[in-house]
């Protein structure tokens, strides 16, 4: 289960097969004459994500002032290392309804401006800054993460406390509604935007609605593509729903994943899936 020894025992040919290396070693392993890798886009999608019933986090001006105040371009290529994508929505581009974010209405997502941050937080009443909390769990991505958002909001005078936990434990604390600020992925199952109904609306627990959304327009946008087996109505529902995401920052999206796998170079017929579950069965060795 840990990272880390899984790509160490794949590189080093104790495995035939790996689910998931760790990103920064997947330039070395495409070198590695002995591993094949495959890959392909996820559903998947990291954030950092506002708890928005929470003050000072319920404040508008105070989550885009902490949207600006990240260097999201720096952050993923650290982070990532140039596996998946940078991304601007909660929706995937696999996603029904996705279209890119507007440069000038939706640019606390898209620019960093450590000044007008600062303007900002003056703006909402928090000219001195303030302390949240910020949770992730033990995923090294996630850490390097946290420590960077520390970095970022403590230049504007946002003093965070980081907290990593053990996953199980994570989800236990924050369907509580409790937190601060957590690092998450989201990971619908297919393309519709229906997947991403509890994630979004107001009767949406914190185990699903980690942002705490309540927001009777998104309701009845999703309530309304539910009700429609017309896909193109559906889309343009869904269209709107990420303006308003995005509009009202409930979350900053970060990075849209890539599903890795590892596979020896004798084998062949790994079929990478979006949902990362690979079909193992149709795996064989490649002829002679």
């Amino acid at each position: 289960t840990d990272a880390t020894a899984r790509t160490l025992a794949f590189e080093a040919g104790d495995v035939d097969i790996c689910i998931s290396p760790l990103t920064t070693s997947i330039e070395s392993l495409r070198q590695n004459p002995n591993c094949d890798i495959v890959s392909c886009d996820t559903f998947t999608t990291t954030n950092i994500v506002f708890n928005c019933t929470k003050s000072p986090l319920d404040n508008k001006l105070v989550r885009q002032a902490m949207a600006y105040a990240v260097d999201i371009d720096s952050l993923v290529d650290l982070v990532f290392a140039g596996t998946g994508k940078q991304h601007d929505s909660f929706f995937t581009p696999q996603n029904g309804g996705y279209h890119p974010a507007d440069p000038e209405k939706d640019a606390p997502l898209l620019t960093y401006d450590p000044e007008k941050a600062k303007e900002l937080l003056a703006e909402a009443g928090y000219a001195d800054g303030f302390t949240i909390k910020i949770w992730t769990n033990e995923s090294q991505n996630r850490i390097d993460m946290a420590e960077i958002l520390q970095n970022s909001w403590g230049a504007i005078g946002i003093n965070c406390e980081v907290t990593i936990m053990e996953f199980a434990t994570l989800m236990a604390e924050y369907s509580k509604g409790e937190h601060d600020v957590i690092i998450v992925g989201f990971a619908p199952t297919g393309k519709d935007g229906q997947f991403y109904y509890p994630y979004v609306t107001s009767d949406g627990p914190f185990r699903r609605n980690y942002a705490g959304i309540r927001n009777p327009e998104i309701d009845e946008l999703m309530d309304a593509a539910m009700a429609t087996t017309d896909e193109n109505q559906r889309n343009e529902y869904y269209a709107e729903v990420i303006d308003i995401l995005r509009e009202e920052v409930y979350m900053i999206p970060v990075h849209n994943s890539e599903n890795f796998y590892g596979i020896r170079s004798t084998l062949t017929g790994i079929e990478p899936n979006p949902v990362g579950l690979p079909r193992l069965a149709v795996i064989h060795p490649k002829a002679e």
